[in-house]
C-alpha cells in the first residue's frame, strides 16, 4: 500500500462505525481517490453478525487489501443481559479469526472503549482477556484504546455517550488512522498463527439459495439504506430442513422501527423480546438482524399478554414468517485438533521487533486522546466565562448568542435564555431566542 494506491477495505463494526461523522468518514477522507470501502457494520451487534457477513461478502474480502474489525464493545454487554454466554461470544470471535485467518488478508481490530467500564477500570474481564488473547494468537493487530485513554477526569468531556466517543474525536482518530496505513501498509501482513481454530464449520444459506430451494419469490426491502434480497418463510421449513445442521442464527429484515410501534409495553421491552438470543436488533442505517426461534417465543414466556394474539402485540417480528436474508448454520470439524488451548497474552522474544505500525498508532492515538481532552477543558472554561458574563450582562448574552447561533447552537440557546430570564419581556431577545431554537432543533435532528 502506498499513499497514491487506490485501496479497497472491508469494515465490520458495529454503531461506532456507522453513527455520522465516525471514525470511518474520517479515515474515508485521507485514503487515495477511487479507493473503496465496503461497511458491513451493525448497530449493537454480536461477533455472530460479523461471521455472518465475512460469509455473505466472502468475495468482497478475498479482493480487500485490509479488514478492520470493531467487535469488541458489544460482547460483555450481551452477556450480561443474558443474550448469550461467555463461550458462545468467544467462540464467534475465535470463528470470525479464523475465517479471515484462513483468507490470510491484514486485519485491523480496534477495542472500542466503554466510558463506565473505563472509569471504574472494570473492562479487563475474560472475554477481553481472551479477545486480545486470540488476536495476539492469529496475529493480527490490535488497536486498543483502553491503555490510551487520559486521566479519570477527562473521561466524561470525551464521551458522547457510554458507548461512543464524540464524533469530533472518532474522527481525528479515524484520519491518522488512514495516514497509518498508507505509511505502513506493508507492516500489516498478519503474524505466525499460535491460537487453534474454531472447532466449528461455518456456512451460510442466502434467501436466493433458500427461493431455489422451495421455489419461493424473492422481495427486495426498499426502505432502507442497504437492500438485501428477501423471503418469507415459516421457520419451522427452516428447522426441518436443516436439522442435521446447528442453526446458529436467522439474518433477516425488521421492517419497522421500534420507536414507531404503537404497542402497550416499553420500548426495552420490545428491544429484549427482538433481540433473541444472538442480540442483533434494529440499527439506523442498517436493520439486519441475528436471531433464532427464541426472537418468536420470547415475549410469550417473558411477560402476560393482554391482547388477542401475539402477532397484534408484535406486529413487526412476522411471527412463524419472519422476512429471511440467509440463514448462518456451523457443524462440527471431522478433522482432529488440538485440544483447547491455553490463550495468553504471548509477549514479543527477546531482541524480537515489535509491530511498528501498531506501535505508532498507539502513540499516535495517545496523543491525540491528550490533545482533545486537553482543548476541551479549555473550552469548557470558555464557556463558563461566557455564561458568567451572559448572567452579569443581558446585552452581552444577547449579542454572543447571535455570533454563536450557526458555529454552536447549543450554546447559543443556552445564552440567549439566560438574556430572556434576565430581562423578561424585551422583544428583541423573545424573537432571537426563537430562532436559536428553531436553529437548535435542526442541528439536533442532525447528529
Amino acid at each position: 500500500m502506498s499513499n497514491s494506491e487506490k485501496l479497497s477495505i472491508v469494515v465490520l463494526g458495529t454503531s461506532n462505525s456507522i453513527a455520522k461523522d465516525n471514525w470511518l468518514s474520517g479515515f474515508r477522507s485521507v485514503l487515495p481517490a477511487g479507493s473503496i470501502v465496503h461497511n458491513y457494520s451493525l448497530g449493537a451487534n454480536c461477533a455472530g453478525v460479523h461471521v455472518a457477513n465475512v460469509l455473505l461478502h466472502e468475495s468482497d474480502i478475498q479482493h480487500a487489501d485490509l479488514v478492520i474489525v470493531d467487535a469488541a464493545i458489544n460482547g460483555l454487554s450481551h452477556v450480561e443481559m443474558g443474550l448469550l454466554s461467555q463461550e458462545t461470544e468467544i467462540e464467534f470471535l475465535r470463528a470470525l479469526y479464523s475465517i479471515l485467518g484462513e483468507l490470510k488478508k491484514p486485519v485491523i481490530s480496534m477495542i472500542l472503549p466503554i466510558l463506565d467500564r473505563a472509569k471504574n477500570k472494570i473492562y479487563k474481564n475474560r472475554i477481553y482477556k481472551k479477545h486480545l488473547a486470540l488476536l495476539n494468537g492469529f496475529g493480527f493487530i490490535t488497536v486498543n484504546m483502553y491503555p490510551l485513554l487520559p486521566d479519570i477526569e477527562y473521561l466524561p468531556q470525551i464521551f458522547r455517550d457510554n458507548n461512543h466517543l464524540l464524533s469530533t474525536l472518532m474522527y481525528r482518530l479515524g484520519c491518522r488512522l488512514g495516514e497509518l496505513v498508507q505509511i505502513y501498509g506493508d507492516k500489516l501482513h498478519p503474524g505466525a498463527q499460535r491460537a487453534r481454530s474454531s472447532k466449528y464449520d461455518y456456512n451460510i444459506v442466502s434467501a436466493e439459495k433458500i427461493a431455489e430451494r422451495f421455489n419461493l419469490p424473492l422481495a427486495v426491502e426498499k426502505n432502507s439504506a442497504v437492500s438485501l434480497p428477501y423471503i418469507e418463510l415459516n421457520q419451522s421449513i427452516v428447522f426441518n430442513e436443516y436439522s442435521n445442521f446447528e442453526l446458529v442464527g436467522i439474518l433477516h429484515w425488521h421492517p419497522h422501527s421500534l420507536s414507531r410501534l404503537k404497542v402497550r409495553t416499553s420500548k426495552q421491552q420490545i428491544i429484549k423480546a427482538c433481540r433473541g438470543k444472538f442480540a442483533g436488533f434494529e440499527s439506523f442505517l442498517h436493520p439486519i438482524h441475528i436471531t433464532d426461534s427464541i426472537c418468536f417465543n420470547a415475549a410469550t414466556e417473558s411477560e402476560a399478554v393482554d391482547q388477542p394474539t401475539i402477532e397484534n402485540r408484535y406486529p413487526y417480528l412476522s411471527f412463524g414468517r419472519p422476512r429471511i436474508c440467509a440463514i448462518l448454520l456451523r457443524t462440527p470439524r471431522k478433522t482432529k485438533i488440538s485440544p483447547t488451548e491455553k490463550l495468553k497474552l504471548i509477549l514479543p522474544k527477546k531482541g524480537e521487533q515489535k509491530n511498528i505500525f501498531e506501535e505508532s498508532v498507539k502513540e499516535i492515538f495517545a496523543q491525540e486522546f491528550r490533545l482533545f481532552a486537553a482543548e476541551t477543558a479549555k473550552e469548557a472554561q470558555r464557556i463558563d466565562k461566557l455564561i458568567h458574563i451572559g448572567k452579569t450582562n443581558a446585552e452581552s448574552c444577547y449579542q454572543l448568542a447571535i455570533y454563536y447561533q450557526l458555529s454552536q447552537p447549543t450554546l447559543a440557546k443556552l445564552l440567549i435564555d439566560l438574556a430572556v430570564s434576565a430581562s423578561p419581556g424585551n422583544t428583541r431577545y423573545d424573537k432571537q431566542q426563537r430562532k436559536c431554537n428553531r436553529i437548535y432543533k435542526k442541528y439536533i435532528k442532525s447528529r
